[in-house]
């Protein structure tokens, strides 16, 4: 995409700085691993920390998560690693179990974990600070991903996603 680039330092900073507990978690995680969107949320608990609540030094996501259908481990950075530790305290200590999604909706009960497009939301408005990424990239990102979606919801019909998009 035109326009895009790495973040520097100082940038992810700024966005860890305006970020609630969640939102850092997500972002901190998807910046020192590179997983997807729908890999993030596919994580547990127990997948980022021990039994004792400290961040492992790496995460996995299963094959059955990815696109690909491989699993990934990838090591985690000091910053990754205090602000997953802090988002499955966070949950720990509110009563999710280990087997609780590390990014768990707050809509009705259990282990689920917020949507993609939730998701997209949250970073959204993390970075309407505009001045990290400007707004012609958040313009055009954003509405690359409403197009994705509408798109999604014309082409698969609601039995196809009911129905079949489960066992993909």
């Amino acid at each position: 995409m035109k326009g895009c680039r790495p973040l520097n330092r100082h940038e992810r900073k700024a966005v860890m700085a305006n970020a609630g507990v969640r939102e850092g978690a997500l972002f901190a995680l998807g910046v020192a691993t590179g997983f997807r969107i729908s890999e993030l949320l596919s994580l547990r608990i127990g997948d980022v920390v021990d039994k004792r609540g400290r961040a492992l030094p790496y995460v996995t996501v299963k094959a059955r998560n990815t696109k690909t259908k491989e699993g990934r481990t990838v090591p985690l950075n000091s910053d990754a690693r205090k602000a997953v530790e802090g988002q499955a305290k966070r949950l720990l200590n509110d009563g999710a179990t280990r087997e609780s999604a590390l990014f768990l909706s707050r809509k009705g009960k259990g282990l689920a974990a917020i949507g993609r497009i939730q998701a997209g939301r949250m970073l959204k408005a993390l970075f309407d600070l505009a001045d990290v990424l400007g707004k012609e990239f958040l313009t055009v990102y954003t509405e690359i991903k409403d197009l994705e979606h509408e798109e999604f919801m014309r082409v698969i019909s609601p039995w196809e996603r009911e129905h079949l998009l489960l066992h993909v």
